[in-house]
């Protein structure tokens, strides 16, 4: 005798979305005493009922939870037997999904930030009797989540997302929460790597931030740069949100190469007070400008002759302090290096700068010496240098012609003129050339000391104040000291000393060279330059740009590789106001008319030709594209303009494209 439980008795391991067990037991036995059914759980018996029927239905009442059926089956012998047990859970109730943190439309704000991607994390509560799984939406995408973790943490952009938190049991039921947080900031640095991170003492180097901010929460905002410990003025621009700031300055002299430090300062106000932000600091490494005393390819050499024989090179003492800055620099920073050489046994003296490839504006103040010499100077003012040397000759005067002289600027009225440079040439009547034998410098009574060869030498004395010349004498003979020199108040045309240049500037067709030859009026004028450019319609381009230091020059720009075009060769001198001269080259172009009626008349003559050939073609607006192609076309065939194929393609083209739209 066996009892069974037949259905619809709830099977073994099973999940039922319903508060109560539903048991179905039989026995067969000719002498059944009765059947007992058992209700348990893991406290124990809940229900115990027992029937003589069979078979006998009972539906138990029960809560949630997991429990266990059983039936037991007995004769009037008091043998029994029994079911194996069932295992079934009742799960009626939905889980608990609640995100606790961050709370339902909340606003989390930052102050100063420097990236637009920010931590978050989410915290929960997730329970049920059968929790299963949990995940949620992070405004993107499902995370899935471990339930009893209740803390999740990831990176997301500022901005307002909506947040779903899932909990399933097993049983198949979901439960969600959403919340909805905004994330906000007051002030972003969004970028502040604009700018170079190596740089070289005395050099201009600008720096740049864009900063992003809620302008409605502010009435005004400021910036500045602190760099190496010094606040620089910032410059806004933009407008709205968003703002960028920038800011530039002379990078200070440096002992060694080292990193200076610079972060960004922010000031903003509005009617509850003032807050300042900081940036985070950043360096930059700055390199030191190296200045040596150097024979191979020198950036400027000094050479030590006799003044009275100019060919014969003295052996002498040389002492020098220097002023050096990059000419890209804006000139308020620079560093001073000083050389000194005492043996006397030299009679050159080379320096190298480095980086190599940079150019320098340096200015020096040169003693020399020399036994059965005077001694003498030298002043270099706002001179600029390159790796190309420049050749500085220095004149030294014999004991025996020597007379200790002074120099003296004065106004109308006496008055001194102080730290104004005076210099000394010597004219050779022979030759009809000037020597630059020396320079001097006021002081505050307005004099200097010097020595000349009184009476037997032709002497030109130029004076300079803040780079103009301001007084210029003709060669005479020194025969007294003081030697004044009277500057009238009026004010003196600085550019006067470029109307007596002697030179010829012309274009060799058989070589294709652009040719400059020049005399220099005097040493007022530092350098004589031609520059050559090949122009077309949308660009200038320089082929050639050379500077002669010399007294006299021949400088030559060949353009033979660079095909046919316009070409413009320009003679211009260091100071100078303008172009002293320029020539036009049209080579390879119909140009005779454009050369004969110039670039002015030629250009309105082309317009009225272009305008009376489109009348002929004003039928219709296709026609009428037509017509101004064939007058640009016939204006540069008659040669009203010299001919520019890569324009007359520009236009073919573009008039093509525009007659396209019109028929499409």
């Amino acid at each position: 005798m066996f009892p069974s439980l037949l259905i619809p008795t709830d099977t073994n391991n099973s999940y039922y979305l319903r508060g109560y067990i539903l048991a179905n037991v039989s026995a067969t036995d000719t002498n059944l005493v009765n059947i007992t059914m058992v209700l348990s759980n893991l406290s124990g018996i809940l229900n115990k009922t027992t029937t003589l029927t069979s078979p006998n239905y009972i539906e138990f009442i029960v809560e949630d939870g997991a429990y266990f059926i059983n039936a037991t089956a007995c004769d009037t012998s008091s043998q029994c037997n029994s079911t194996s047990s069932r295992n079934i859970t009742i799960d009626t109730t939905s889980p608990v999904a609640r995100i606790v943190y961050p709370i339902n439309n909340s606003i989390i704000a930052d102050g100063l930030i420097t990236d637009d991607r920010k931590q978050v994390n989410i915290t929960w509560v997730a329970s049920d009797t059968n929790l299963d799984s949990c995940w949620f939406f992070n405004g993107t995408t499902n995370i899935s989540l471990t339930c009893a973790d209740t803390n999740y943490t990831w990176n997301t952009t500022y901005g307002k997302w909506d947040y779903i938190l899932y909990v399933n049991d097993s049983l198949g039921f979901t439960s969600r929460n959403t919340t909805v947080v905004n994330y906000t900031y007051a002030f972003w640095i969004v970028n502040w790597n604009d700018y170079n991170h190596t740089a070289t003492e005395t050099l201009t180097e600008s720096f740049s931030i864009n900063v992003s901010y809620h302008s409605s929460w502010w009435n005004s905002i400021s910036g500045k740069m602190n760099y190496n410990g010094s606040n620089y003025t910032a410059y806004q621009s933009g407008a709205g949100d968003e703002l960028k700031f920038s800011s530039s300055l002379s990078v200070p002299p440096v002992p060694v190469n080292t990193n200076l430090s610079l972060y960004w300062i922010f000031i903003l106000t509005n009617a509850t007070g003032t807050i300042q932000y900081t940036s985070n600091s950043s360096n930059q490494s700055v390199n030191q400008v190296t200045f040596t005393n150097c024979t191979i390819q020198p950036f400027i050499n000094f050479t030590m002759y006799d003044a009275i024989d100019t060919t014969k090179e003295v052996n002498a003492t040389f002492k020098s302090s220097w002023d050096i800055r990059l000419t890209a620099g804006t000139g308020t920073t620079s560093i001073n290096r000083t050389y000194q050489e005492l043996s006397g046994g030299n009679h050159s003296w080379g320096f190298c700068l480095i980086p190599p490839d940079k150019n320098y504006t340096i200015s020096a103040s040169i003693e020399y010496d020399a036994v059965g010499y005077a001694q003498n100077y030298y002043y270099l003012n706002g001179l600029t240098i390159t790796n190309t040397t420049t050749n500085v000759k220095l004149y030294i005067l014999n004991d025996s012609f020597a007379t200790l002289t002074v120099l003296e600027v004065v106004n109308e009225a006496q008055q001194p003129f102080a730290g104004v440079y005076i210099t000394i040439q010597k004219y050779d009547t022979g030759t009809d050339t000037l020597y630059t034998i020396g320079t001097a410098k006021t002081d505050a009574n307005g004099q200097d000391l010097t020595y000349l060869n009184w009476y037997d030498t032709f002497y030109k004395f130029i004076v300079v104040r803040d780079g103009s010349v301001i007084h210029s004498t003709s060669p005479y003979k020194i025969s007294a000291t003081p030697q004044s020199f009277v500057i009238s108040t009026t004010s003196i045309n600085p550019f006067t000393k470029f109307y007596n240049f002697e030179y010829d500037l012309y274009f060799n067709e058989t070589t294709d060279n652009f040719v400059l030859t020049f005399i220099k009026p005097s040493g007022e004028v530092d350098k004589g330059c031609l520059m050559v450019i090949k122009r077309n319609v949308t660009n200038d381009y320089i082929i050639c740009e050379t500077c002669e230091t010399s007294n006299s020059a021949t400088v030559y720009c060949n353009i033979a590789g660079w095909g046919n075009g316009t070409f413009i060769g320009s003679f211009y001198a260091t100071g100078s106001y303008g172009y002293i001269d320029m020539i036009v080259i049209f080579k390879g172009v119909g140009n005779q008319i454009y050369e004969l009626i110039g670039n002015a008349d030629g250009t309105v003559m082309a317009i009225i030709f272009a305008g009376l050939i489109l009348s002929f073609f004003l039928f219709s607006p296709v026609l009428a594209i037509i017509g101004m192609i064939l007058g640009l076309l016939g204006a540069y065939v008659i040669g009203f303009q010299a001919a520019d194929y890569t324009t007359f393609t520009i236009a073919v083209i573009l008039g093509g494209f525009i007659i396209w739209l019109i028929k499409k």
